[in-house]
């Protein structure tokens, strides 16, 4: 077995922010303005009675987590390239851990 190096990685392209909106416009009405799938997944969640239920129940009918869901919605990864940034991730973030928490 031959065993590779961190050096020996291959160096992976940059994200490309160039369309990101400016961090100082970044707010959680035009998050959800740009992105109407951000809402859908926190009215899910939020329709959850108890909070504790809320993560699994998502889990079991989209065989994937909400925070996994929202990281193609927001951030460096996000499907629409204006919401491909650290801020907007952030944002969403904090909000899902405050209504499953």
């Amino acid at each position: 077995m031959k065993a590779i190096y961190f050096a020996d990685m291959p160096k992976l392209e940059p994200v490309d922010t160039s369309e990101a909106m400016p961090d100082d416009q970044i707010t959680w009405r035009r998050i959800l303005e740009e992105e109407s799938e951000v809402a859908e997944v926190f009215n899910e969640l939020g329709s959850v009675r108890r909070k504790h239920h809320r993560w699994s129940r998502f889990i079991r009918r989209h065989n994937t987590t909400p925070k996994a869901r929202l990281c193609k919605l927001v951030g460096w990864h996000a499907c629409n390239p204006r919401l491909r940034s650290q801020t907007a991730y952030r944002l969403v973030m904090e909000r899902m851990w405050e209504l499953v928490l």
